[in-house]
């Protein structure tokens, strides 16, 4: 029998201080600029915790992760998002995982995260 919960998750190495990728993840404004979509949890430059809710293409809500930890060279960022399973999702899951179908979202979502912080003239 499957698991009733799924969850999912990405890393990507960015070239830029925690407080910068905090900046770009817990402000909505900025938001539009990297996120492959569009209530938080955060606590400076290390976390923030989201609540999601889709409506479209079916109703889900999500436990949504980010984790923000200082390297040598900048940050390691990581997504994380889990959820519960939905008739849909389960016959979704027939075809192709939660991972299949959100992991590129999330990998697109980190690329641009990462390009818009290292870009950033907060430096």
């Amino acid at each position: 029998m499957a698991a009733d919960t799924y969850a999912v998750e990405r890393s990507i190495t960015i070239d830029a201080p925690p407080e910068r990728i905090y900046d770009q993840i817990a402000d909505f404004r900025s938001w539009p600029g990297w996120s492959p979509w569009e209530d938080v949890e955060a606590t400076p430059a290390s976390k923030v915790r989201r609540d999601l809710f889709f409506e479209k293409p079916w109703k889900a809500h999500n436990d949504t992760h980010f984790t923000i930890l200082p390297t040598e060279s900048g940050s390691r960022v990581t997504w994380w998002m889990s959820g519960r399973k939905t008739l849909m999702t389960k016959v979704m899951g027939i075809f192709k995982s939660m991972d299949d179908f959100l992991g590129p979202d999330f990998e697109r979502g980190l690329a641009r995260l990462k390009a818009n912080a290292e870009n950033s003239t907060n430096q």
